[in-house]
């Protein structure tokens, strides 16, 4: 089969649920009570004042978080329709060195169509060329030269997208949607 076009897609609270493991584990260790909801800001620190920059960020040095996350609803199931339909599909995340080994097994374990080949590492994802691009942080949207889906999550919920020309997904059925748009000019369901 032809390859339909070249998917980038966001690990970090696209795929797997990066942020809600993350506020458990500080919330646990720390006796905190945030929940997702209150990771308003791309910054995790501003939703912990009372920890230091190497507390919160501390639980992803550690492999164990890992092994815990979970995908984001819907992740599996439409990844694996598009790399069923032809799509080439490579995860493009912005990691520290130090998580990359447990990272990358954690997204194998997930995403059983994947290999280590489609494992990006990348911290200014402008760089990577693709069709399509989905991530959580507008950053990465900004003058990047793919079709851009910014995957709905609290941190993100104050930008206004449609100035700069990048549709909002809430969930993966639109993620799906606009990737067919984009590709077919018609949405499918």
């Amino acid at each position: 089969m032809a390859k339909k076009g070249v998917l980038l897609i966001d690990a970090d609270d696209v795929a797997v649920d990066l942020d809600s493991g993350w506020v458990e584990a500080l919330n646990q260790k720390h006796g905190t009570t945030a929940t997702l909801e209150d990771v308003t800001d791309w910054d995790i620190t501003k939703t912990f004042p009372t920890l230091t920059r190497a507390q919160v960020f501390a639980p992803l040095k550690d492999p164990e978080l890992w092994t815990r996350l979970v995908p984001i609803a819907g992740s599996q199931e439409y990844l694996q329709r598009l790399y069923d339909e032809g799509f080439e599909i490579f995860i493009v995340t912005a990691t520290d060195l130090s998580t990359c080994y447990a990272k990358t097994l954690r997204l194998l374990q997930l995403f059983l169509f994947l290999d280590e080949q489609h494992i990006i590492i990348a911290h200014n994802k402008q760089m990577i060329h693709g069709d399509v691009l989905v991530d959580n942080y507008e950053h990465n949207l900004i003058g990047g030269d793919y079709f851009k889906i910014l995957f709905d999550r609290p941190h993100n919920r104050k930008f206004k997208e449609a100035a700069y020309g990048i549709q909002r997904a809430i969930t993966w059925s639109e993620v799906y949607s606009y990737i067919h748009q984009h590709f077919d000019g018609a949405a499918v369901t």
